[in-house]
């Protein structure tokens, strides 16, 4: 048989008796250093919040409730404080507050900052709540047309003279509030007119500003002539035209219709004085002077009812 040769390298066969000769070692592949492990960090535990049960909550938003019932319930209680009651009206310190706001908005109409003391509020409001009492008692009302037409002669006394209706809305004043003056005003005249005492009349005012000096000697030389010439029997608004032409750099206002308002009775030493001189204004086609800082006023009387209180 033939043999096929062999495909490998030939070998030279050492001579006998002679070792093959030693094989070249292959060198190995040296080993990559090892990369030192990084630390692993130390695991945390993980907290879940166990889930709230339905009742635990239900007690939660209970509790919550409850807090704001009782908070509600102080409150509601300390606005329906009394804080006066005489002759069966009460008022509360809701009603005492509501009142002074209305008060303020008066103040403000004079530039004046507003006013915290709630006591004058507390007797405005008593005797506010008594005018009506009183009118509910003897069927006295007032109607929406009566109060529409009032309105259009609505006007307020102020320190910066009269103020129309147009000028109150300027100061914070609503429509709502306007109505409530004249229902206020007009229910006052029905019954005085049935019970009380009142006076019908009329006033101009002279006032000025910066010092005194010479403007108040002139302001009260002009009313005194204004006052010789209403009670010889010239007319109001005459007299008033006529003096308006010599107020010079003085600052004036009159009443082009009658004004209506009680007289009250009974001890009135603990009024203010301007208070008290108008209540002592009685007497019929008489005209009188009051003067304060600033500012004088003139007073025409032209009728006065006595009542029966």
């Amino acid at each position: 048989m033939v043999q096929s040769p062999v495909q490998n390298m030939p070998q030279t066969m050492p001579p006998q008796g002679q070792p093959f000769p030693a094989q070249p070692s292959v060198p190995s592949t040296p080993s990559q250093p090892s990369q030192p492990s990084k630390p692993s960090l130390p695991s945390v535990p993980r907290f879940k919040l166990p889930p709230l049960k339905l009742p635990l909550v239900l007690a939660v938003v209970a509790l919550v409730a409850v807090a704001l019932g009782i908070a509600l319930i102080v409150f509601q209680q300390r606005q329906n404080r009394v804080v006066k009651t005489q002759d069966g009206i009460t008022v509360t310190a809701k009603e005492a507050q509501e009142e002074l706001d209305r008060l303020n908005k008066i103040r403000a109409l004079s530039k004046l900052e507003p006013d915290k003391n709630l006591e004058p509020a507390i007797e405005s409001a008593f005797n506010k709540k008594r005018i009506y009492d009183e009118a509910s008692k003897r069927g006295i009302s007032v109607t929406d047309e009566e109060i529409n037409q009032e309105r259009k002669n609505f006007g307020i006394w102020t320190q910066a003279g009269g103020v129309t209706a147009d000028d109150v809305v300027k100061y914070g004043w609503t429509e709502d509030d306007i109505k409530e003056w004249v229902r206020t005003r007009l229910l006052q005249q029905k019954l005085a007119d049935v019970i009380g005492s009142w006076i019908e009349y009329q006033y101009m005012q002279l006032w000025w500003e910066g010092s005194t000096g010479n403007n108040q000697e002139k302001a009260e030389t002009l009313l005194n002539e204004a006052k010789g010439k209403l009670e010889s029997g010239q007319g109001f608004n005459q007299v008033a035209e006529s003096l308006k032409e010599k107020t010079g750099n003085l600052k004036f206002f009159y009443t082009a219709q009658s004004l209506k308002s009680s007289v009250m009775q009974g001890d009135k030493s603990n009024f203010p004085e301007r208070e008290q001189f108008f209540y002592s204004l009685t007497i019929p086609k008489t005209a009188s002077i009051y003067k304060a800082e600033n500012e004088i006023f003139l007073y025409y009387v032209q009728s006065y009812h006595q009542g029966i209180e």
